[in-house]
């Protein structure tokens, strides 16, 4: 019987969802939780789709199934091992290699180089020299154990040598802080605010954020969100049963110190830089990011809670107005404004996150092989970038863009978004995007604001940087690269064991 995606959450123990998750790939409805992870990227080089099919089809898949299985087991058993999870993704020109009727996103269908005006990427010609050529296929191991890994990647390249060839590959490895959370390299603690899809993750949420004997309608924030925000049907499947998932793939490289550079500059603009210029720098890491290096949500606390292993999640923007606590500008509230949107007058769209860090700390070349999935890339990955990361004007009218992954478009202080790279667009010109330069503006073109001191009542009526008193602009260097990716499709179980 065909889901209805309109619904929350799925129960992985429900019989009835086992033919579900039997089909559908592993890291879709919950991340796959290993320490390392190998991404190969193919191009198919045989002639024929029932030679790549037959390929593919050996590859040692993993499902939703098998994946629950592992974490159960992991919670009764702390040290069981549950191998090597292995999920397969196309590109579009990979679908259409294997002859595949293609799913029905419009972007997908573009591609991410052909979005790249829309995105305010770098030119492909300034990507990585792998992401510059055609790839068909992504492969995605992830292990706990690397020499396993390695010995894992080195098989499924061996195993596709007469259908396939390497094009690239990235190599992440999970970074976490003294308390066991997972980091990024600018230290933050990452990832802890993500859409819940599964009923028993919820109950996890629950115990995790001391909501047990709270009703879910008093939650502050309810991280569960309808099925079809990260499910589709798969168009190839042979069954209703079969689910599929967009992928987008973005390797971004990350300069710790010009990120830290500009969170001193910030800091010597707050009033507590006089008397202490550190707590200044921990404040202005909270403004930029909306949370504290340890987590902590800069809308609930005014410094960090060290020591608290329960990072709050339970919190909206409702008691902020001003953004004199949070500002507007942070990335948090920027990539998920929770209680600022009415999800019943505009879309509020979440990405499944399954990113892990690449890189060493101390290295030149580190950053974060970002990785979602999602039920649309039209109205939820590009909405979240170019609607609101990248327009100076979301949420207010002098916002400022997202200072960790708004692309910087060489256009006009006040311009926002082209509007041109809307959903709007009519479908025969949809591909063909605007072409816009890329590169740092001018100094000043882009200022975000951010209060002076932390939760100060602004006189009047004036907001963000209309009001000096209570706010100062602030212009962050670009610090985030983008250096390569591609828009993908997770086909069912069913679709690829049927090649």
């Amino acid at each position: 019987m065909p889901l209805d995606l309109s619904q929350k959450l799925i129960d992985p123990n429900d019989p009835a969802n086992a033919p579900i998750f039997s089909q559908l790939q592993a890291n879709i409805l919950k991340g796959h939780g290993r320490n390392h992870s190998i991404h190969l990227f193919f191009a198919f080089t045989h002639d024929q789709p029932s030679g790549i099919g037959l390929a593919l089809k050996g590859l040692p898949l993993s499902s939703a199934a098998d994946q629950a299985q592992h974490h159960q087991q992991r919670e009764k058993e702390p040290g069981y091992d549950g191998g090597t999870i292995c999920t397969l993704a196309l590109s579009k020109e990979g679908m259409e290699r294997l002859g595949a009727t293609l799913p029905g996103d419009r972007s997908f269908a573009a591609g991410m180089p052909s979005r790249q005006g829309c995105l305010g990427d770098p030119p492909v010609k300034d990507w990585d020299a792998g992401f510059q050529q055609a790839i068909h296929a992504m492969v995605l191991l992830a292990d706990d154990h690397a020499d396993r890994l390695e010995q894992q990647a080195q098989a499924v390249v061996a195993s596709l040598a007469e259908v396939a060839q390497l094009v690239t590959q990235e190599r992440g490895v999970l970074l976490k802080n003294a308390d066991g959370n997972v980091i990024n390299h600018y230290d933050i603690v990452d990832g802890l605010s993500q859409p819940v899809f599964l009923t028993t993750d919820l109950e996890r949420y629950k115990k995790r954020q001391g909501l047990e004997d709270v009703p879910r309608e008093e939650w502050k924030y309810d991280p569960a969100v309808k099925l079809g925000e990260v499910l589709v049907a798969d168009v190839n499947g042979p069954n209703a049963d079969c689910y599929g998932s967009y992928g987008v793939y973005r390797k971004l490289h990350m300069d710790a110190t010009k990120f830290w550079e500009g969170i001193e500059g910030l800091s010597k603009e707050l009033n507590e830089y006089q008397t202490n210029p550190d707590y200044a720098k921990q404040l202005a890491t909270g403004y930029v990011i909306g949370r504290f290096k340890d987590g902590t949500p800069i809308i609930t606390h005014d410094q960090p809670t060290p020591g608290d292993p329960r990072v709050p999640n339970d919190f909206n923007y409702l008691p902020d107005p001003q953004g004199t606590k949070c500002p507007y500008s942070s990335h948090m509230r920027k990539v998920n404004p929770r209680s600022d949107i009415d999800p019943k007058l505009n879309p509020n769209p979440s990405l499944a996150r399954r990113a892990i860090s690449y890189g060493q700390p101390g290295e030149a070349d580190k950053g974060l092989l970002f990785l979602c999935m999602q039920g649309s890339i039209e109205e939820q990955f590009e909405q979240i970038q170019i609607i609101w990361a990248n327009n100076q004007d979301f949420i207010n009218p002098g916002t400022g863009i997202d200072p960790v992954v708004g692309q910087r478009k060489l256009v006009a202080a006040g311009e926002g978004h082209d509007n041109r790279c809307s959903r709007d667009v009519d479908p025969p010109s949809y591909g063909e995007t605007p072409e816009l330069p890329y590169g740092d503006a001018p100094a000043g073109t882009y200022k975000n604001c951010y209060p002076r001191e932390y939760g100060i009542e602004p006189l009047g009526w004036k907001r963000l940087c209309q009001n000096e008193a209570a706010f100062t602009p602030y212009d962050f260097a670009r610090h985030v690269t983008m250096r390569g990716g591609l828009y993908l499709y997770y086909p069912s179980l069913g679709y690829l064991q049927n090649l």
